[in-house]
Order: C-alpha cells, then sequence, then structure tokens
C-alpha cells in the first residue's frame, strides 16, 4: 500500500569490501610517492588501496572515497548502473582510465590536485550512469528478465459464470495462457490473488442457490486445492480476499459476521494457525472493501465511504505496527476513488478515480507513498474507463481493465511497463468475452520480508 520500485545498485564498493573478497584490484594505486626516486615497487596480487579512519584530514573526504572504492574493484566490467543494468563497456573503460590518471594526482601529495582528481572520477562516473539509462531516460532491459505470472476472470467458458485463469508472461511481449482453476457446476469464481512466487492463489466462489460468498485456495505447483478457511462455515458472506506474500496472511472483507461493526468490514487471517488477527481501529459502522495487503502484511489499502472522508469514497490505509490510519492527504479528492494495490514493499498505490482532469470516464493513478505525491503514468489511460489496477511486487508493471474500444471483447485486460511508459503486446490473453480482475506476481519471486504477524 504505501510503497518505484527500481531498486539501485551503487556502481562502488570500498577498498575494505574489496579487499575482503581477495584477489586483484582492478586499478591499484602506486606504493610510493612520485616525487621520491626510489623505483617503483611492482604491482602484486594484493590490493594496496587502504581506508582511511575518521581522523585524517579534511582532504581524504568523501569525494576520495569515491575515487579509491573505484581503483580497488576486481571486475570494472561487473559496474551496474542506477537500476542495476550494466554499464556500456564503453563507459567503463573511460571509469578505469580516469582512475589510472588519477593515481597520478594522488602520487604528487598536492591537496589541489587530490581534489582534482577526485572529482574527475565523480564526473566520469556521474556519465556512466546516466549512459546506463539509455537515450531519452529509457532503461534498458535487464540480461535476465523475470517472468510475470497473472491471474484474472474470465467468461470466455461460461457466459453465466466466471473463472479463474492463469497467465505467463516474459515480460517483454510474448506470452500464453498457462491453464485455469476447474469449474464448478453453477459456481462462479473471481477475484484471484497470489503468493509472490505465484504458487498458492486465493480467490472468491459464489454458489448460486442462495449460497454466500466464499474463500478458496488453489496450489499452481501441485493444481490441487488445499482445504478451505474454516470461517467459511461461519455465518456472513466472504469476498475480495488477498495474501501476503509468502501466503501466511490473508485479508478479506465480510459482511454479516459475528462481531460485525456495520456494513462490510476487513478482516486479517493467519492462514497457518487457521485464526482472525485483530486489525484495531480500520473498520467502521460503513463500508470498508476491497482490501489489498503489502507483502509482508504490515500495511492494508482499502476504499471506505465513512462520513467525514474527502469525497463520495475514499481510499483508506492501515499500518498494523502503529495500529492506526495513514492520512491520505494528497492522494484522495471530492470526487470517488477505488480500486486500491499495492506494490509488494507499500511504496506505491495504484488506484482508480472519477476525478476532473482525467483522460476518460475513470482513469487509474499513481501515488508514491514515501514522496507524498501522485506519479505520471504516460500512455496509460484513455477517453474509455479504466479500472482495477494490479501493481507488479516492484512497482514496474500495472495490469488492469479497459473498455476501450480497441479491445477483444468488452472489457479487457492490459499490461503497462512505466519503465518504457508503453502499453506491452499480451498476445492470448483477451478474449472476446469479459476478462477483468488481474492480479500480478513473478514467476518463482522469493519473499524475503518477515511478516507482520
Amino acid at each position: 500500500m504505501i510503497g518505484d520500485a527500481m531498486m539501485t545498485t551503487h556502481p562502488c564498493r570500498s577498498g575494505k569490501a574489496s579487499a575482503a573478497l581477495g584477489g586483484p584490484a582492478a586499478c591499484e594505486a602506486p606504493a610510493g610517492s612520485r616525487s621520491d626516486k626510489r623505483p617503483r615497487r611492482a604491482r602484486s596480487n594484493e590490493s594496496s588501496v587502504r581506508i582511511p579512519g575518521p581522523g585524517h584530514r579534511s582532504s581524504r573526504s568523501a569525494l576520495e572515497y569515491v575515487w579509491r572504492g573505484l581503483l580497488s574493484l576486481r571486475d570494472p566490467t561487473a559496474l551496474t548502473g542506477r537500476s542495476g543494468y550494466p554499464i556500456p563497456a564503453s563507459a567503463t573503460e573511460l571509469l578505469c582510465s580516469a582512475a589510472r590518471r588519477s593515481r597520478v594526482h594522488r602520487s604528487t601529495g598536492s591537496r589541489t590536485r587530490l581534489r582534482l582528481a577526485a572529482k574527475r572520477i565523480v564526473i566520469v562516473l556521474a556519465a556512466c550512469l546516466g549512459a546506463a539509462q539509455g537515450p531519452a531516460g529509457e532503461v534498458p532491459a535487464p540480461a535476465v528478465q523475470r517472468r510475470l505470472v497473472i491471474a484474472f476472470a474470465s467468461y470466455r467458458e461460461r457466459p453465466a459464470f466466471a473463472n479463474v485463469y492463469i497467465y505467463r508472461h516474459d515480460a517483454a511481449g510474448k506470452g500464453e495462457l498457462a491453464g485455469s482453476i476447474p469449474a464448478l457446476f453453477e459456481r462462479a469464481d473471481s477475484h484471484p490473488s497470489l503468493t509472490s512466487d505465484g504458487g498458492t492463489c486465493a480467490y472468491a466462489s459464489k454458489q448460486v442457490g442462495g449460497f454466500t460468498p466464499l474463500v478458496n485456495f488453489w496450489n499452481l505447483h501441485g493444481s490441487d486445492s488445499p482445504p478451505a478457511p474454516a470461517f467459511n462455515a461461519d455465518a456472513g458472506a466472504r469476498i475480495e480476499p488477498c495474501l501476503s506474500g509468502d501466503g501466511k496472511l490473508m485479508a478479506f472483507c465480510a459482511r454479516g459476521q459475528s462481531g460485525s461493526m456495520g456494513g462490510w468490514d476487513v478482516q486479517l487471517f493467519n492462514t497457518a494457525a487457521g485464526t482472525l488477527i485483530e486489525v484495531p481501529g480500520l473498520n467502521s459502522e460503513h463500508d470498508e472493501r476491497e482490501v489489498t495487503l503489502s507483502r509482508d502484511g504490515r500495511l492494508l489499502a482499502f476504499v471506505t465511504n465513512r462520513t467525514g472522508g474527502a469525497g463520495l469514497s475514499d481510499i483508506g490505509l492501515y499500518d498494523r505496527q502503529t495500529a492506526a490510519l495513514v492520512r491520505l492527504d494528497e492522494l484522495n479528492s471530492s470526487h470517488r476513488e477505488i480500486n486500491p494495490s499495492l506494490s509488494a514493499d507499500g511504496r506505491f498505490l495504484a488506484f482508480v478515480s472519477d476525478r476532473p482532469g482525467g483522460a476518460g470516464g475513470k482513469d487509474i493513478y499513481l501515488y508514491d507513498h514515501v514522496a507524498r505525491r501522485l506519479v505520471d503514468l504516460p500512455g496509460l489511460n484513455s477517453v474509455a474507463h479504466e479500472q482495477t489496477p494490479a501493481l507488479s511486487p516492484d512497482g514496474r508493471f500495472v495490469a488492469f481493465v479497459s473498455e476501450r474500444t480497441a479491445g477483444a471483447g468488452e472489457r479487457d485486460i492490459y499490461l503497462y511497463d512505466r519503465q518504457t511508459a508503453r502499453l506491452v503486446p499480451t498476445p492470448g490473453l483477451n478474449s472476446k468475452q469479459e476478462d477483468f480482475d488481474p492480479y500480478l506476481a513473478y514467476e518463482g519471486d522469493e519473499v524475503s520480508v518477515k511478516n507482520e504477524e
């Protein structure tokens, strides 16, 4: 709920870190000063770079640390740019060339020349980082591209009852259907949610004949159905499940259950223990719906129509660590905000609004909770309605539903890449019927965040 997730990789390590790895440094500093007459010591296989301690003079500043770290790199071809992508070889050669030149200036003992040399390193380093971005700010694709898993609902096989389908995509332009959850007679399945590795799916089911909606599970690795949660046997309806990254927590919306404050309420379930977890201060006597979780289960975003809000419906954000709501003054408007989706770390929150100034009737917006501002999504919205966005765990991709006329059916699912600011082809994803309720995960993505249980 809160939280671009393009992780940055600093392009240099300190000399101490490099020496700990063992092996020769990429560019070594000379052993003696150029002003003395002693012959230079031959290069050895051990790094001779020493990191000055906090008591050294100001000339050994942070800039000197930068170029000393560069001198001690074992493998200059392994340098990476701001988004973790390799710097072009030409940029790496420039960097090492500047490092070699800076050794000469360092040996003179001149503070002025030392600063000039350090500045040269920083300038070339900045050029390298810019080169990694490519022309016009475009970031090149990483060497190893992770595959996306898209779970969604569709009427393609049964016009009266939706099924849940699984689609696998290479995150570049190729994809294919990878199966579906077996349909039961006169049962509609919708609103799928996936664990971070795309291995487990929770979804809502509605059987005809007066039965209330329930929550079920499906194991994509074993193609079987784990036992349904025990609360399905209790009174009330349960819809819109959302799993934490490791699947140990599941949020959902309930109505008519014991202890309800009124309307729809958000509930949190420990799937391992089979028990509900208290969320004090989240629910009201009004409706709380469309809940979504951050990967560690700390943050819950939801839609509410409680009194005192900014508009007809607002996005709420609840922090389990503080047991309090987080203010989202820059997000909500005097109109309607719905359909929240969180990135894995909770930094980014995608949602839908009918506020003025959009491209169509309903548009998708992205809120950066850290920067406390909206983020542009050029090329995503159209004059038609856009709805139900789903963020990939790192916040790079947005899957969403649109009613634009160029689609295959009445409602179709689209995939937007924030790095390229373009829609990505999704061959075989949509049908002539309605396709909706997308959810994104990365195939085999590991969960490294401890749950807030």
